[in-house]
């Protein structure tokens, strides 16, 4: 089982999540379901479970779940219709993605 430790980041809405040993997977303002998209790009096998917990928190935040489970959900929230779970589709390459997405970055990209 994989567990990740989520905390606040400097950019407003953001957060940081890393693996229990320290490993930055992420920053992004959906850290679960983005962190476990990279992880299955980088070889996590999909069966394997993920939860996580908030830094400092004694106990885990949800169930665990596949990670190609979690890869497959993004979130959004507005005024009018609050948090809503889709189905996440992959942007075409090279375009931006539309205010409020997440922008997550790998684990080449450095650490915060």
């Amino acid at each position: 089982m994989i567990r990740l430790i989520i905390e606040p980041a400097p950019k407003p809405g953001n957060f940081i999540a890393r693996l229990e040993d320290g490993t930055f997977v992420c920053q992004s303002d959906q850290p679960v379901v983005d962190s476990a998209r990279i992880l299955l790009r980088t070889g996590t096998a999909p069966d394997t479970l993920l939860t996580v917990r908030h830094a400092g928190a004694a106990y885990d935040s949800f169930a665990p779940l596949a990670v190609s489970v979690w890869a497959k959900w993004t979130y959004s929230e507005t005024d009018r219709d609050g948090l809503r779970r889709t189905i996440w589709r992959p942007r075409p390459e090279g375009t931006f993605p539309p205010t409020g997405e997440a922008k997550s970055r790998g684990p080449s990209e450095g650490d915060v």
